[in-house]
């Protein structure tokens, strides 16, 4: 019997421990901050501010990394926008943002994730170049931005430094990329 309870135990805490494997978005520590209404008066869309980075990437259906190891003095993240374009927690745009420490400085970073990866904001007909990323990923980079797939999610990395060369932008943003699976 005691064995059995410490089984039971032992299976709660794995199951309370895991991250939302539910394939839907956990709105349970977010904040709704706008909703659209379609015809019937039904919320078409909605959206979501998490109240941290940790809860914004626990919400998420997928999993996803942000690059640790950045290349100019920022602020921290800012916890994620989340658009839920369904209203059903399962057709997702979430975007994380940050900043140069430096406000004379004009630099942006902007960390796009579209779920599931049928969906994107790739630009249709510019011009780009594939890159390899880690793990034989290929990434297709534009002129301030990187698009990759990893697993069941679309990701796109928007950088932006006005005081680096384009090639510099260009290695950076590739090294923030590999950080992110």
């Amino acid at each position: 019997m005691n064995k059995l309870l410490l089984s039971l135990l032992i299976l709660l805490l794995l199951v309370g421990c895991q991250e939302n494997k539910s394939g839907k978005l956990d709105t349970s520590k977010l904040n709704i901050i706008d909703t659209a209404y379609n015809e019937q008066g039904e919320v078409s869309f909605a959206v979501y501010e998490a109240t941290s980075i940790k809860n914004s990437l626990k919400a998420l259906p997928f999993k996803m990394k942000l690059p640790l190891r950045l290349p100019f003095e920022s602020t921290e993240f800012q916890p994620a926008r989340i658009i839920d374009m369904n209203n059903d927690g399962k057709t997702l745009v979430t975007t994380f943002d940050i900043h140069s420490k430096n406000q004379e400085e004009l630099i942006i970073l902007k960390i796009e994730a579209y779920f599931p990866s049928d969906i994107t904001r790739e630009p249709e007909n510019a011009h780009y170049h594939e890159v390899e990323l880690k793990n034989g990923i290929v990434g297709r980079k534009y002129a301030t931005s990187i698009f990759f797939q990893v697993n069941d999610a679309n990701f796109n990395i928007f950088y932006l430094n006005t005081q680096i060369s384009s090639e510099q932008s260009d290695k950076e943003l590739i090294e923030m990329a590999n950080q992110m699976f």
